[in-house]
């Protein structure tokens, strides 16, 4: 091997940078370092929502998002998730509820009168609920239900008679008898009373829903980093793994406001929104990931 050849146009390439930053400096008053501090405090006042808006955009754009600092990438990631909890879960948890004009109005339209006591249920009427193969169907007036009872051509379907109750749910069935419980009473008065409580508990699901979306999210940026380092390395190119990692909080915004508005205002089935983000996702970021180890492999870390 010819060592001499490297050393030689490593030092030529030395030289060439030292004159374009002697010519930098002349005409604009900056070397290229300077230019570039410049820039990445340019970056840094990039307002949330325009990162937003950059992150769907080319890949080209992501090489500004390695001049991000951690503290306003994390700034992004909770804000962006946000965004996606608002459309995932208080969305639809708000339409539902202006749909049947609040808890309380719901409880007194479609609930019956009932009365629950130490292990009998007496209700004033039928009740029956049907959305998607699953199906609630409450009759009092049959004093007990049979496994035999249930239709097994729905998904999901519960019956409640007056002793007891059967839930069958995708071929299997289970049957509880209510003298099996402890001796309580419940009335359709005592619901009206706690409808506080029932939004309170509204509220937490939410929240829960919205911790859960924050993992899903992580594990997806993850998934995303550790196939890149892969690429990367195929490629023979050097990118740290926090750069990656970075790049990921961007790309990853695609999926998860694709997944989030499409379960707020559902157009196509759920699988087919995940596939559609995560291609567009993977594509995006596998490009920005190749684009910034060419250009550290020029420019070195700028």
């Amino acid at each position: 091997m010819n060592y001499n050849n490297d050393d030689d146009n490593n030092q030529k390439y030395k030289n060439e940078q030292e004159r374009f930053n002697e010519f930098l400096k002349d005409q604009f008053g900056e070397d290229l370092k300077g230019s570039i501090n410049r820039a990445q405090e340019s970056v840094n006042e990039t307002p949330l929502y325009m990162q937003l808006f950059m992150s769907f955009s080319s890949s080209n754009r992501y090489m500004q998002f390695l001049w991000m600092r951690w503290g306003k990438v994390i700034g992004y990631f909770f804000f962006m998730t946000f965004i996606a909890a608002l459309l995932a879960v208080v969305v639809p948890i708000a339409g539902k509820l202006v749909g049947v004009g609040g808890i309380g109005t719901f409880i007194n339209d479609r609930i019956p009168n009932f009365s629950y006591n130490n292990g009998v249920l007496e209700a004033d009427s039928t009740m029956q609920y049907d959305k998607d193969g699953v199906q609630f169907y409450l009759d009092t007036s049959v004093n007990s239900y049979k496994e035999s009872d249930v239709d097994k051509e729905l998904f999901t379907q519960i019956l409640v008679s007056k002793s007891n109750m059967v839930i069958y749910q995708a071929g299997a069935v289970m049957k509880r008898e209510f003298s099996e419980l402890p001796e309580f009473t419940f009335t359709k008065q005592m619901l009206l009373d706690n409808v506080g409580v029932i939004y309170a508990m509204v509220v937490f699901a939410g929240f829960v829903r919205y911790v859960s979306l924050l993992f899903s999210t992580l594990f997806t940026m993850l998934m995303l980093t550790a196939i890149g380092y892969m690429l990367i390395s195929l490629n023979k190119l050097q990118v740290k793994f926090l750069d990656m990692l970075k790049l990921s909080v961007y790309a990853v915004s695609i999926v998860t406001i694709i997944e989030a508005f499409n379960t707020a205002i559902p157009i196509v089935p759920p699988l087919i929104a995940n596939v559609v983000g995560l291609v567009w996702a993977a594509g995006v970021y596998y490009k920005a990931v190749i684009k910034c180890g060419m250009i550290k492999r020029v420019f070195g870390n700028l």
